[in-house]
């Protein structure tokens, strides 16, 4: 009790000492304002916060591991920190294979099976740790991948390494001159040729069959010492397409290549293909009813235009050669059909059909440019005549030079936009198409600039409707499947020609002429 009281006593003398005080003598000091620091004192103040010490393991190791092979792990590149400071680092490894712990920066081991196994590397230094998983793929064979660019790759590649299979994918975009496609995808092949060399599969998935062709050529065209041997390899071109039509395409391919056979089957087959890449996968695909087929010595043609592409193709003959030549019967026909039964004017039949094979080798945007700078180099030379008398053949000949020298601006931009078509195969298309505006030339002299550009706009219609239908994939797959079709487009243009008929546009031109007859009726 007695402390009790005491305690009351000091809280209130202590209450009355305070409340005592004057207000001109505080007794919490007042805050004082101080001036703004300048931005370089302001920076002086401030202490940059250090880094924390970290250890960075790294490891290096062979691309390529086999089952049986002794690799080498090198850790050794590690960012490590001060030796003077935190002493020598220590390294261990855990391959994830069960087998024990190997103590080193550089150590060498060797995996029994197959697959995918997730190596540990962990380094101390002095009290710090780290530690770093390391996804490395054991494989037991390589094998190529031919896709287009639509196809994705991302799992691919992973659902191959699983199982132990080294998969590198080739990509195959077939742009609008096939020429071009040619040349850059053979081009991915001379980098790769090693592998092919040791691939133990080489896959073609693909719509169509011009991968699978081209890499036949490209096969032509490499020295005796780097070509390939095929008798032990699996070749598998993969479809959505019809696989009989498929089959008719890859037989030049099958006599260049001389494969023991050829797999032509769907993508539903791509996993069995990586779970059982040998000569008992048919089993496989017949037992989960996946469509396939086999080409090999005994799917021979009888056909004589058939055989004789095969022949071609086999010698060295560009496809795109056979191609362009067969297609000329469709084009023809295409111009003769709008010219006699539609009606539609145009410098001929020889320039549409010149500007439809250049739309092919050259490509559309390409091609328009071409055909563009002729109209306007021809009216350009057209205004000039009316200053300078000339005579005709002279005067062509002038307007022939003149547009040789301008398609060196073409072949400017096509240098500064890095278009990826063939300069040097591009220049005679460029040439031929030339001639069109000895056509145009005559045209305005006789009609007009107006009529002139009319039946342009003609021609570029007609060779745009024939370059869309021989370009077309189907049709162009027929084409080349099937080269006795020619012969429909030759039997049309005969009866064509013995057509007497009012063409279309007549009908539409003297339809106030048929009305008057009927109410005379």
């Amino acid at each position: 009790m007695k402390r009790l009281f005491l305690a009351f006593a000091g809280g209130l003398l202590l209450t009355s000492l305070v409340m005592a005080q004057s207000p001109d003598s505080p007794s919490v000091p007042e805050a004082t304002i101080l001036p703004a620091a300048s931005p370089d004192r302001a920076a002086e103040s401030v202490s940059p916060e250090k880094e924390p010490l970290r250890i960075r393991p790294q490891a290096e190791y062979d691309e390529f591991i086999a089952p049986g092979q002794e690799t080498v792990f090198d850790a050794m590149s590690s960012e490590l920190l001060s030796e003077e400071e935190f002493g020598p680092p220590v390294y261990w490894w855990d391959f994830g294979d069960g087998s024990q712990v190997q103590w080193g920066g550089k150590v060498r081991h060797t995996f029994a099976d197959p697959g995918r196994y997730e190596v540990k590397l962990s380094v101390r230094q002095g009290q710090l740790r780290e530690s770093r998983i390391f996804s490395v793929k054991v494989y037991s064979q390589k094998m190529v991948l031919v896709r287009d660019s639509e196809v994705p790759v991302e799992g691919l590649i992973e659902r191959a390494g699983d199982r132990g299979i080294w998969l590198r994918t080739l990509s195959f975009q077939k742009s609008e001159t096939g020429i071009a496609a040619d040349e850059t995808f053979q081009r991915r092949l001379q980098e790769n040729v090693g592998f092919l060399q040791e691939a133990e599969m080489i896959l073609f998935y693909t719509r169509s069959a011009t991968a699978f062709q081209n890499f036949a050529q490209w096969w032509q065209k490499i020295s005796p010492e780097s070509q390939i041997s095929f008798r032990q390899k699996q070749l598998v071109q993969i479809s959505e397409g019809s696989l009989d039509q498929i089959a008719k395409l890859l037989q030049p391919v099958f006599v260049i290549l001389d494969p023991g056979s050829i797999l032509l089957t769907r993508p539903e087959a791509l996993d069995l293909l990586f779970q059982n890449p040998t000569e008992t996968i048919t089993d496989d695909l017949q037992e989960r009813a996946i469509e396939f087929k086999i080409l090999d010595a005994r799917m021979s043609t009888w056909l004589p235009l058939s055989r004789l592409t095969t022949y071609f193709v086999s010698h060295g003959i560009s496809q795109n050669v056979i191609f362009l030549l067969l297609a000329v019967p469709f084009v023809t026909f295409v111009i003769a059909f709008f010219r006699q039964f539609v009606g539609l004017r145009t410098f001929g039949v020889f320039a549409p059909l010149m500007l439809t094979l250049s739309f092919i080798l050259l490509g559309l945007e390409f091609g328009f440019l071409v055909f563009a700078l002729v109209l306007v180099v021809s009216y350009l030379i057209r205004l000039l005549f009316d200053h300078v008398e000339l005579l005709y053949i002279p005067r062509v000949s002038l307007l022939l030079s003149v547009l040789a020298l301008s398609f060196f601006l073409v072949l400017g931009l096509a240098l500064y936009f890095d278009t990826s078509i063939n300069l040097t195969l591009a220049i005679f298309p460029m040439l031929v198409m030339s001639t069109i505006s000895e056509k145009f030339l005559s045209a305005q002299t006789e009609g007009g600039l107006r009529t002139a550009l009319i039946v342009a706009g003609e021609t570029v219609l007609v060779s745009l409707i024939g370059f869309v239908f021989v370009e077309w994939n189907w049709m162009e797959t027929r084409i080349l499947s099937v080269p006795e079709i020619i012969l429909l487009p030759i039997l049309a243009t005969v009866w064509l020609g013995r057509f007497t008929g009012l063409r279309l546009s007549e009908y539409f031109k003297f339809s106030a002429l048929f009305g008057d007859d009927t109410k005379e009726e």
